[in-house]
């Protein structure tokens, strides 16, 4: 089969990862540092979206985006626990 590329925040993204586990949507994060890729795959297509303030995104992209995380976190050691 041809290769094909996915960016995101493409809802192919998800429905692959789905149909390829079984898991379902609400099962499935997605962790980043960048609200309008990363996250937006998990929250604008039924899956979680992660934040994570290390990187690209701050407290003021938060509040500017209509893109709103599931969680926010620091780094990403705090995910682990949040993920248990």
């Amino acid at each position: 089969a041809e290769p094909r590329v996915l960016g995101k925040p493409n809802r192919e993204t998800v429905d692959m990862i789905v149909a390829k586990t079984g898991w379902k949507r609400e099962e499935i994060a997605f962790v980043g540092d960048r609200i309008y890729t990363d996250v937006a795959t998990g929250v604008n297509n039924g899956a979680i979206g992660l934040l994570v303030l290390s990187g690209e995104a701050d407290m003021n992209t938060v509040r500017e985006s209509e893109v709103k995380p599931d969680g926010i976190f620091s780094d990403l050691g705090e995910i682990g626990d949040y993920l248990k």
